[in-house]
């Protein structure tokens, strides 16, 4: 309980803990998730290089999913905040004890392991709402034949596919945290169940004594 404790007061950089998070959360990818990330890019590229290739509307179809995945991401952005204040309603002085008890699988306080992932997945929400809607921005200022001159079209099209791959799949990386969010959600529940069933047990327990 003290080290927890000690660790919610340990002062640590903004950056540096940004950064301490991020490796810890490439160290940690499942290789579930490796795998629906690679079949999601083949996926991609077969549906790219038969529908899209070669019709010179690349940018026209960019727009179309920039405005589809900003409209997701704001969603998400809603939904994993009000998670958070569900979560804090329920965190009673007993749930937070429990919390700060029980260690995750990470050595951690359970506590401490959910406030981090809220906040990388806050974090890396807003930064990628915020290039999304860079991105409409400079793309409604593109015509939609628009291509680079000093590559030829294959070219082109490679890079336009890369692009989109690296965008895209970062969006798939987004959908598979707010999936352990909210199975996060689910576990403070069970603390919390757990917390008011071992204290109205003990009411009782005095009231028969």
């Amino acid at each position: 309980m003290n080290e927890a404790i000690k660790a919610l007061l340990n002062e640590i950089t903004f950056i540096e803990m940004y950064k301490t998070q991020m490796l810890k959360s490439i160290k940690e990818c499942s290789k579930k998730r490796i795998v629906i990330a690679c079949i999601f890019l083949l996926i991609l590229a077969g549906f790219y290089f038969f529908f899209w290739c070669g019709k010179d509307v690349g940018v026209k179809y960019w727009r179309q999913i920039v405005e589809i995945t900003l409209d997701l991401l704001l969603a998400l952005f809603g939904i994993v905040f009000t998670g958070y204040a569900i979560f804090q309603a329920v965190l009673s002085r007993t749930t937070l004890t429990k919390m700060l008890e029980v260690k995750s699988e990470d050595d951690e306080s359970y506590f401490l392991t959910f406030n981090y992932h809220f906040m990388m997945l806050s974090i890396n929400l807003l930064l990628l709402v915020s290039f999304t809607a860079l991105m409409k921005i400079f793309l409604v200022m593109l015509p939609d034949d628009f291509y680079i001159s000093i590559l030829n079209n294959s070219l082109n099209e490679l890079l336009n596919f890369f692009l989109l791959s690296l965008y895209l799949e970062a969006v798939i990386l987004t959908l598979f945290e707010i999936k352990s969010f909210i199975f996060n959600i689910f576990q403070a529940f069970k603390f919390y169940a757990l917390a008011e069933g071992i204290e109205e047990l003990s009411k009782k327990s005095n009231e028969t004594d």
